[in-house]
């Protein structure tokens, strides 16, 4: 059942360190050094929880469900560790639009080791907005996911695991966690914005370090009319803590200030996100 309900105060803390730091704030990302030592680097504490000016239209209940295993398994939890992804070949230059897709290496490795040793993967990203470019869905993760648990995030997302196209992740994703299944290939196809390529590192309590180095393919998709967070419901609860929807120039605002109930995104992210909203890429 769909119930109305606010964040407990269990919310795991994380630690994180990342290269895309874009604000001289007190809660800016410190940057991560290709080939160095990042030992000294300082790390900032952060708990995803609702700010005081956050309100959270409709959660999902999970309080049947509060397992915290590793999720190595899947079997109802927030992730399958043991699911394989294809690695690629690093990028020559972070943060930047690609022109061309990333080059596989011909190897696969298992998701818990693919975060644990940096390995180069690929994932989906699916903002969904209104008709009018005026307001943004926002999901907010699960407690056990392996990286940013708790946190506000793009509307819809997922790795793209081993052999498996990307489009077509898209449309499975926006099954599994929004319960979409009008979206066809072609409407995923036309709203398929940019690549660009990310790295964060950072450490939860539930799953440890983790080094998230991902060619990310954005989309943007348009609702039909306006947004409603009772017109969206996962079909895996254990995937998505909850929606909210949001006015996209308060979650860019959000994003470029580095607010910490968001998960980071660099600067050239966050324009060119910009830019795919409102028509301009």
């Amino acid at each position: 059942a769909v119930v109305m309900i606010s964040l407990s105060p269990f919310m795991a803390h994380f630690i994180f360190r990342s290269n895309i730091a874009i604000l001289p704030s007190r809660h800016a990302l410190r940057p991560h050094q290709w080939n160095s030592n990042t030992a000294n680097i300082p790390s900032l504490k952060i708990t995803c929880q609702p700010s005081s000016s956050s309100i959270i239209t409709r959660l999902y209940s999970n309080s049947d469900n509060n397992n915290d295993d590793d999720s190595s398994a899947g079997g109802g939890t927030a992730q399958d560790l043991s699911e394989m992804f294809d690695l690629y070949h690093p990028p020559t230059t972070l943060n930047h639009i690609l022109s061309s897709p990333p080059t596989k290496t011909g190897q696969t490795k298992k998701r818990s080791l693919v975060h644990k040793d940096g390995d180069w993967h690929r994932s989906v990203h699916i903002w969904v907005t209104d008709h009018n470019n005026e307001h943004l869905l926002l999901q907010r993760r699960s407690p056990g996911k392996d990286t940013f648990p708790n946190c506000l995030d793009v509307s819809c997302a997922g790795h793209v695991t081993s052999g498996d196209d990307v489009d077509l992740t898209a449309i499975r994703e926006l099954e599994e966690e929004l319960g979409k299944k009008d979206v066809t290939m072609e409407d995923v196809r036309q709203s398929r914005v940019f690549t660009i390529a990310a790295s964060v590192e950072g450490e939860t309590l539930s799953h440890g370090k983790f080094i998230c180095q991902e060619y990310q393919e954005v989309y943007v998709l348009r609702e039909g009319g306006g947004l409603d967070v009772r017109s969206f419901a996962p079909l895996m609860e254990e995937e998505v803590s909850g929606f909210e929807v949001a006015g996209v120039e308060d979650v860019l605002l959000r994003l470029e200030k580095k607010d910490e109930e968001l998960v980071p995104r660099s600067l050239e992210y966050i324009q060119a996100l910009r830019a795919a909203i409102f028509d301009q890429i």
